[in-house]
């Protein structure tokens, strides 16, 4: 009587089919039996939808606020912070900044800070200081403002042609967060609500 044999692809084909089935069959039964007993904690993460992560310390910055005053993220630990790299260039940076605002004025209280550092390419550093109050202004803003540059997005781990990106802090000074792209405000209350939480 002569013997099918089975190849490699049939093989992990098989392995595969076998594996979702199983997956399946377990989660059948978690909806079933314990679909009801999910803990607060893990509903709560769910309606978020957000996970943190640990990417590691953030890198210090001491950089010049609207006044001339120095901000420096090492003076801010102890709160969760946003550090979000935006340019009055960035048409989406703009536009998601008031939406950051509100967030940053219903937590600020609780210790919460949102670093909005403005990255310009005038050479003129009042040019440049000049254009990003004018923009604040328009925007109508109330959060920490700094001047920042090239050097200070990669020293994040950033690109000028992914902006806005903005970086969630934690109260030890690691980034939890790495966000590219403009959001809304529903998602940055979302996540803060999520790293207060901890």
């Amino acid at each position: 009587m002569k013997q099918h044999e089975i190849t490699k692809t049939q093989l992990f084909f098989l392995i595969v089919v076998v594996l979702a089935l199983h997956d399946l069959l377990l989660w059948g039964y978690y909806i079933t039996f314990h679909g009801s007993h999910i803990s607060p904690s893990i509903e709560k993460k769910q309606v978020q939808g957000e996970q943190l992560e640990n990417l590691g310390p953030a890198p210090e910055f001491e950089l010049l606020d609207l006044a001339s005053n120095t901000v420096s993220l090492s003076k801010l630990k102890g709160k969760i912070i946003l550090v979000d790299f935006w340019g009055t260039w960035c048409k989406s940076c703009c536009e998601e900044m008031p939406d950051m605002d509100k967030v940053y004025r219903s937590f600020k209280e609780k210790g919460f800070e949102l670093v909005a550092i403005a990255v310009e390419f005038d050479r003129n550093l009042e040019k440049r200081l000049q254009k990003v109050k004018k923009k604040v202004e328009e925007l109508g803003v109330s959060c920490t403002i700094v001047l920042g540059d090239d050097s200070t997005v990669k020293a994040f781990g950033g690109k000028l042609e992914n902006f806005p990106q903005t970086y969630l802090i934690d109260r030890k000074g690691q980034i939890r967060k790495k966000i590219v792209g403009a959001r809304k405000e529903e998602y940055w209350n979302n996540l803060i609500r999520t790293a207060f939480s901890e």
